[in-house]
């Protein structure tokens, strides 16, 4: 570990702490940083080989799906962390029930998907593309499960292992669908692919550690539906305001406004998904452990944790506000430089989303999980009638400016709900 990673990760907990949470936040920050570089090569890949108007039909595709993304999960994910982390003798149980749950809730979401595609009469070149990746979806969240166990017990090599592996496989198989010509459809059944091989690998990886117990607890599916239920769909309502801008303004302005915008987003979520989540998932055990310990210590490193994001994410989109002028036609060519002024506005909802999603964290933590749920139905609300009015107003930059305004009222919300939970404990 270098002088600067340790230093940075000291003042965010006591020294007990330091080294685990350091070491996992670089096996994720290593992972991330190569998963970024592919996933940009992929989408400059994408954004040059397909139309404007395909590329923008693509990301109403895995925008519609990725509001669903919630349901499989269903909040259960992080509940099954927290309690692997808590008391990790009882993992294979833990395990054993959340694919039980998990597995039928895969299998309501595609059957529900199905169902939507079918009922709404959706474009027929679109449908298929849809169930493919209701299909995928489901398969993904089985492989995820997996991924728990190595999160719980703070393995986060393994975790970055696998996931990076996910995505070259998805990668792989979906590029190699559009050398052979299928365009689109050659896409998402690609990605099912590597998917699916994704899965069988992950789960050949975990039972080298632990073998689930398939003995359905009916007061362990009651913990995780009761302490779930809130966290997805407080999700639902998060990935509303996160992908709901691209569907709205497919259907306002047509598959080439989608593909503009689509190709301005992608900044923002390289610098959470780079350097925000991999702190988030390696902090997140230890200020569990840490709050049932210590409450000062707690606090502290809440604090410290506020400092350490609002220093790296206010420079960072400040750089890429000023350099949009020359990344988006570098990276994306001259046909997408209509997003050049969106992503001078758009990057600027970075801050706010990272230092909420530390907020809402905390909130799991302290088990104020209804706390989160009512901010983010909230949030889904503000952001939808935002997005309707801005974009009316102003075009796709509106939906910039919605992006922008929701997380800073979101941030506010968090901070005031977080500052008054805390100073009762």
């Amino acid at each position: 570990m270098n002088k600067y990673a340790q230093q940075i990760l000291n003042v965010v907990l006591q020294k007990n702490n330091t080294g685990t949470v350091a070491r996992n936040t670089i096996y994720l920050t290593a992972s991330e940083v190569f998963l970024k570089f592919i996933g940009i090569l992929w989408v400059v890949y994408l954004a040059r080989t397909f139309s404007v108007a395909d590329y923008g039909q693509y990301n109403l595709v895995t925008s519609f799906i990725a509001i669903f993304s919630f349901l499989p999960d269903f909040g259960i994910g992080i509940i099954v962390i927290r309690e692997i982390a808590k008391n990790n003798k009882q993992a294979a149980v833990y395990l054993g029930n959340s694919l039980f749950i998990n597995g039928l809730l895969s299998v309501f979401t595609f059957f529900l998907i199905v169902t939507l595609v079918f009922g709404f009469d959706i474009n027929s070149s679109v449908g298929p593309l849809v169930i493919i990746s209701g299909i995928t979806l489901a398969v993904s969240t089985i492989r995820s499960v997996a991924i728990f166990y190595f999160d719980g017990r703070e393995k986060m090599q393994y975790s970055a292992m696998l996931n990076s592996l996910n995505t070259l496989l998805i990668i792989l198989f979906a590029t190699l669908g559009v050398m052979f010509g299928f365009g689109l459809l050659g896409v998402f059944t690609g990605m099912l692919i590597g998917t699916v091989l994704s899965l069988l690998i992950s789960w050949t990886v975990l039972l080298r550690f632990i073998k689930p117990e398939f003995k359905v607890s009916p007061s362990i599916i009651l913990l995780y539906i009761k302490s779930g239920a809130p966290l997805g769909i407080a999700a639902f309502a998060s990935l509303i305001f996160t992908r709901i801008d691209v569907l709205i303004l497919g259907t306002m302005l047509g598959d080439q406004a989608a593909g503009i915008y689509s190709s301005a987003t992608p900044f923002g979520f390289a610098l959470i998904q780079l350097l925000n989540v991999p702190f988030m998932v390696a902090v997140f055990p230890a200020l569990t452990r840490i709050n049932a310990e210590d409450n000062k210590r707690f606090k502290r490193g809440l604090l410290k944790s506020v400092f350490i994001i609002s220093a790296w994410s206010i420079p960072a989109v400040m750089l890429v506000a000023s350099f949009s002028g020359i990344l988006i036609p570098y990276i994306f060519g001259n046909k997408y430089d209509a997003a050049i002024p969106i992503l001078k506005i758009l990057i600027f909802f970075v801050p706010f989303i990272c230092i909420s999603a530390l907020l809402y964290k905390v909130l799991i933590i302290i088990g104020k999980q209804k706390d989160y749920l009512f901010i983010s139905i909230c949030g889904a609300f503000i952001n939808i009638l935002l997005n309707v009015f801005l974009i009316g107003k102003f075009g796709i930059s509106g939906a910039a400016y919605a992006a922008i305004l929701t997380q800073a009222i979101l941030l506010a919300i968090y901070s005031v709900v977080v500052f008054y939970h805390l100073q009762k404990k």
